[in-house]
């Protein structure tokens, strides 16, 4: 394959340039998001020590959690029909689906959060709580992070990369940082409580910045009437998926909620260093899955089957080939990596290699639950997730029970294979698609042959 027969497949290919373009674009973001992030772990876990930064990572984690009930599915839909609406120049339902979505997730949000206080000032009186200042703050900024969530999922069904990314992955940690700076000029002790403290107004200004740059921007179609809320039909796509997400975030957090609950919160602090680290794996499939979501969904409209396949072949191998390059790195300078964190946490090595191995399975099987959101296949996507946090409870409990963190980094990377591979099973047999890095890498000589036949 010539570098002039790459050249003018670049030229000729409106597919390739736009996800590479688009990837590139929240590629970009993401790579110093990914830095300035990881530097502020880092940072945290040197200020805080074990304990604190345990705690501060338990709450972060709890409230993510909970945060996934306010908007109720409805970030979800924003994906699914603001494409849809703007494809058919409907300005009042994309403004309905917008403001409604909005409003319903401020509301449950506030509404999450007194209950929850409420339930963990009952729990103090009888049990002693870690850092129970900072999970009462945590729990009033439930809205904040449900609200981050939404906003995120509305910039990329507008496809504003910049919008959706820059502030939560660029903005936030640079506040953050600004903030602790600022602490620490005053003498104030950091501990979890000034940690929540700082994540929560670095938040709440970011969540302004995007909704201000959301306004600016304004929509793609002119606002005629007022706008039309279809809030049952919303809500018909957005809660099925309320339950996809709680299984989705319990597959990535229940190992370290567990390891808070079982073990101490210096071992969920020293756990977290090594998950926080492995998650960056797939951070390329996340700006794929930015790009590329609004084009399935517009491609399964139209019926283009083939399309849909050149696109998730291109997902697998953009995905999965810098992952594997990040997994090696991991493994070769895993002691140095986590020592950054300090001495205590080089104790996470061998878990961090196995949920190394583990997120591998995420970046080779490419956008199959997308896939299988746009094309209407949400409830098999749920069930599947469902069964596999069932067993992904039981198989962390039974891990750290007997191997404290090695156990819980087992469970994760076997539960993590099996669910990617029991999803790329039904996308072929539900829609004859193929999603996984062994399928792209087949179809790649035909692929291949045919565009230098096709080529001038």
């Amino acid at each position: 394959m010539s570098l002039s027969y790459l050249a003018r497949k670049w030229r000729t290919s409106n597919l390739l340039k736009t996800v590479v373009t688009g990837t590139g674009l929240a590629l970009g973001i993401r790579v110093l998001g990914v830095g300035l992030g990881y530097a502020l772990e880092i940072i945290l876990a040197r200020l805080l020590g074990p304990g604190d930064y345990g705690v501060y990572s338990l709450v972060i984690a709890w409230i993510t959690l909970a945060a996934l009930f306010a908007p109720l599915g409805l970030h979800h839909a924003v994906v699914r029909f603001i494409p849809e609406y703007i494809a058919q120049e409907d300005g009042a339902r994309l403004r309905g689906v917008i403001y409604g979505s909005g409003g319903v997730t401020v509301a449950l949000g506030i509404v999450i959060a007194a209950l929850g206080s409420g339930a963990l000032l009952l729990a103090a009186r009888k049990i002693v709580i870690p850092g129970l200042p900072a999970w009462m703050l945590g729990l009033w900024l439930l809205p904040v992070f449900a609200l981050l969530r939404l906003i995120l999922s509305i910039a990329v069904s507008l496809r504003r990369v910049v919008t959706a990314f820059g502030p939560p992955l660029v903005g936030a940690p640079l506040l953050i940082l600004l903030f602790l700076a600022v602490a620490t000029l005053l003498g104030i002790p950091l501990a979890a409580l000034v940690a929540v403290a700082a994540a929560g107004l670095a938040r709440i200004i970011t969540l302004l910045w995007q909704a201000l740059l959301l306004k600016r921007g304004g929509l793609p179609i002119p606002a005629r009437g007022a706008p039309r809320f279809e809030m049952r039909l919303w809500l018909a796509v957005g809660l099925p998926l309320m339950f996809f997400d709680l299984f989705s975030i319990i597959l990535r957090r229940a190992d370290l909620l567990m390891v808070g609950a079982l073990m101490t919160p210096a071992d969920a602090g020293i756990y977290g260093a090594a998950l926080k680290t492995t998650g960056q794996t797939i951070f390329l499939l996340t700006s794929v899955n930015a790009v590329i979501a609004p084009m399935l969904s517009s491609m399964h409209a139209k019926q283009n089957k083939a399309g849909l396949q050149r696109l998730l072949y291109l997902a697998a191998h953009i995905s999965f080939w810098p992952a594997l390059l990040f997994v090696a790195a991991l493994t070769l300078f895993s002691n140095f990596i986590l020592g950054l964190f300090g001495p205590a946490f080089v104790a996470a090595r061998t878990p961090m290699i196995i949920l190394g191995v583990g997120q591998l399975f995420n970046a080779a099987t490419g956008v199959v639950v997308s896939l299988l959101i746009v094309t209407g296949n949400h409830n098999t996507a749920t069930k599947v997730f469902g069964v596999s946090a069932a067993l992904y409870i039981l198989a962390a409990y039974v891990g750290i029970t007997l191997w404290g963190l090695t156990g819980a980094a087992a469970a994760t990377a076997l539960i993590m294979a099996l669910w990617n591979i029991w999803l790329a099973g039904l996308a072929w047999k539900r829609l004859g698609l193929h999603t996984s890095i062994i399928a792209a890498m087949r179809a790649l000589p035909g692929m291949l042959k045919s565009g230098r036949a096709a080529a001038p």
